[in-house]
């Protein structure tokens, strides 16, 4: 049942796909579901304004539309519309957006590429197993079906930890001193996070200093600023997947139009 497990009636029932239908079909969700993102990105960095924590953060849970990619499509496909969507940014912000378009790219490819490696640790070796498995095994499949639930509910907790994580770490380094040379070029002459550091450290300039919540530790400044804004976002990206995976899976969408048994995705 499902894309997280395999058995022979599934693929019995798959035969007839042909690789060109499963990659139309593919083509085909990958589109809808990158015009969503792009719709809902757009929707949240023109409208949805955090100025309660700074005034250039905006809440934009898009990624909701590119992570079920992940279970449904090969790679390929996921991985053109993280890269698409991320240079999308320039349809709103224009070409001075350039640093917005490069951070969604980063962030959508790692963001997707973590996931694709958590199902792969606890899906998809287990998968190989299940499509040899006689169908006496039925009832001892049935009884796994919370676990695998559990699975899905911890792949989306360990990938939140991380998502906070690894935007904390690439914002300090990367997307914070580019921000801070393009605004400020006068007091930030250099985009190399350790100058950008130091002098952030000894300065006593408020329009810097506001955008880490005037928080005088560079280091400090930006945990405390990004951790809160990407754990309000990617709590809300990860509830809301959470059922929408569940369902996935219990429907068995996947498995009778995508092909995942045919080995072609």
């Amino acid at each position: 049942m499902g894309f997280f497990r395999k058995n022979k009636s599934d693929l019995e029932s798959n035969s007839y796909l042909s690789k060109s239908s499963i990659q139309i079909r593919s083509m085909v969700i990958t589109a809808m579901l990158l015009a969503l993102y792009i719709i809902f990105a757009a929707i949240g960095n023109l409208y949805f304004k955090m100025t309660f924590l700074a005034s250039f953060l905006n809440l934009d849970i898009s990624l909701i539309f590119l992570i079920p990619l992940v279970f449904i499509c090969r790679w390929q496909w996921w991985m053109f519309a993280a890269i698409a969507g991320g240079l999308a940014n320039f349809i709103w912000a224009g070409v001075g957006g350039y640093i917005g378009a490069i951070y969604n790219v980063v962030l959508n490819v790692i963001t997707l590429s973590f996931v694709f490696l958590l199902k792969f640790l606890l899906f998809d070796k287990q998968n190989k197993k299940a499509i040899n498995e006689d169908a006496n095994n039925l009832v001892n499949n049935n009884q796994s079906e919370r676990l695998k639930y559990w699975k899905i509910v911890a792949i989306c907790i360990i990938s939140f930890a991380y998502s906070i994580l690894v935007n904390c770490v690439l914002n300090g380094i990367i997307f914070t001193p580019l921000y801070m040379n393009l605004y400020m070029p006068k007091s930030f002459v250099s985009v190399s996070f350790i100058e950008v550091e130091k002098i952030y450290n000894n300065t006593n300039n408020s329009d810097a200093r506001a955008m880490l919540l005037y928080i005088p530790n560079y280091w400090t400044g930006i945990f405390a600023l990004y951790s809160a804004f990407n754990g309000i976002k990617f709590s809300i990206v990860f509830l809301v997947l959470i059922p929408i995976l569940i369902m996935l899976d219990k429907t068995n969408i996947v498995n009778r139009y995508f092909g995942k048994n045919t080995k072609l995705n």
